[in-house]
């Protein structure tokens, strides 16, 4: 039996690739060269996407290249 919020999950759309881990606060906070206490700001003022699993906040990394993309400022 799959959880309700997995259900959700599938009814919104989006998919994850399985295949593909999501990231932690660390792996993120590697990948765009910050401090995972700046992360941990991203997803407490909800500016990032991201996906709590149990207690335990997991990225995925096609979500976070759109959130990158979305957030490019083009030279004039």
């Amino acid at each position: 039996m799959l959880h309700q919020s997995a259900v959700n999950y599938r009814e919104s759309g989006r998919q994850h690739d399985i295949g593909r881990p999501l990231l932690g606060v660390a792996d993120l906070a590697t990948r765009l060269n910050t401090t995972e206490r700046f992360v941990r700001r991203l997803v407490c003022e909800r500016r990032i996407p991201f996906h709590k699993v149990g207690k335990y906040v997991r990225f995925d990394p096609a979500d976070v290249e759109a959130w990158l993309a979305a957030g490019r400022i083009e030279s004039r």
